[in-house]
């Protein structure tokens, strides 16, 4: 109680005056805000909203009486549309189940991508290096071939000839037999092998 005298003499029903003017308050805040912030997000706000606007009611009235704090305890959707106002906050629940889940699936997913792309992108460098070493050596082979070759044409030519033939022969299944000292000699030869390509 703010002023005695004004509770005392100014109003016929202090009570009755406080519970209407807390009606018309309410009903005027609550009229200015989304349901969901009635019903969820903006309680602290609604309540400060309208402990000034009844405070300015009573003093209007000169009521005498002082609002300490308003205080929403159990906020209710009309029982006309609590059905829908359940099915809203289903959806709600639903749609922050649903964002998280999106949130843990890209958490997981991205940094799984990320590390394949950087491992891709690692091998195709290694790659690319081990090519232009590849290359650069051949090249230094080659030109080395070609200052060898200006110096000794016949040499050169008959070495790389020399070298083809080994490479090429190395891996050969084949045997050479000089006719004059080899006549005596009847050769025995895997012949079902070397028609159908096994090796020995």
């Amino acid at each position: 109680m703010r002023d005695p005298v004004e509770f005392l003499f100014n109003v016929r029903d202090p009570e009755g005056a406080v519970r209407d003017a807390a009606e018309a308050t309410m009903r005027e805040v609550v009229g200015r805000h989304t349901v969901d912030d009635v019903l969820t997000d903006a309680k602290d706000k609604i309540q400060l909203e309208a402990q000034e606007t009844l405070q300015a009611i009573l003093d209007a009235y000169k009521t005498g009486v002082s609002i300490e704090y308003v205080k929403l305890q159990d906020v209710y959707p009309p029982a006309q549309v609590i059905d829908a106002f359940r099915d809203v906050a289903s959806a709600r629940e639903d749609r922050e189940r649903l964002k998280n889940e999106a949130e843990a699936y890209a958490n997981d997913v991205l940094p799984k991508a990320r590390g394949e792309a950087k491992k891709l992108v690692n091998e195709a460098q290694a790659y690319r290096e081990s090519q232009i070493q590849r290359a650069q050596g051949d090249a230094a082979r080659f030109l080395a071939l070609l200052k060898e070759y200006r110096r000794a044409r016949d040499v050169t030519r008959k070495r790389l000839y020399l070298d083809a033939m080994r490479d090429i022969l190395s891996n050969a299944k084949l045997v050479l037999a000089e006719p004059q000292k080899g006549a005596g000699v009847v050769p025995l030869l895997p012949l079902g092998s070397w028609n159908t390509g096994e090796k020995n």
